[in-house]
């Protein structure tokens, strides 16, 4: 991505943290669901990284970049159950990572939950990493670490941001989760 078209990028980016900021307080709210956030704010965010969410290419099923609601396998309780993280991102036939979104009511800095449930779909998966986001915050985790009930949010973290940092820190996320950095091969040199 050329500088001018980062800067571009970067003001998209900055019209969905002023969409979010201004209206805060709406999304906080128990009725604002997981979908909505998903429409509104996950899904343009990961467009704006390149990734073709909505399969606009009209690609075969087993070649989409982007799997909503996506199948792995997961130990639980001595049961191998299927469970269906929101997204998988992948390149051909490859799973790149999952992401697993929250709605905005369930403050994933402090619930410990969706960290674990997002980093065992990642360890089943036999994924490097996995992104968990509600849009207020984003987080990184290492998926070659084992998760364990009760681990705290901390455990296994590469990375979190805050949707007031994602213009900031824009570049930073788009080198370790865009499709380009994929292409070229820093998404392999960052987490291999």
């Amino acid at each position: 991505m050329t500088l001018e078209e980062m800067n571009t990028t970067k003001r998209f980016v900055a019209d969905l943290v002023r969409t979010y900021n201004e209206n805060y307080t709406q999304f906080q709210l128990a009725t604002y669901n997981e979908t909505q956030v998903r429409v509104d704010f996950v899904n343009r965010f990961f467009r704006l990284l390149g990734w073709d969410v909505d399969n606009e290419r009209g690609l075969p099923q087993h070649l989409r970049e982007v799997t909503h609601e996506a199948t792995v396998v997961v130990e639980e309780n001595g049961v191998h159950r299927s469970k269906k993280p929101d997204y998988s991102f992948k390149v051909g036939t490859e799973v790149l990572f999952f992401l697993e979104t929250k709605k905005p009511a369930v403050n994933i800095t402090v619930d410990a939950a969706p960290a674990f449930q997002l980093r065992r779909y990642g360890w089943s998966g036999n994924l490097k990493i996995s992104v968990l986001t509600n849009f207020s915050d984003m987080y990184i985790y290492d998926c070659s670490i084992r998760p364990r009930e009760g681990d705290d949010i901390g455990v296994a973290m590469i990375a979190h941001y805050h949707f007031d940092e994602y213009v900031e820190k824009f570049e930073e996320i788009y080198k370790m989760l865009s499709k380009e950095s994929v292409l070229e091969g820093e998404f392999e040199r960052q987490f291999s």
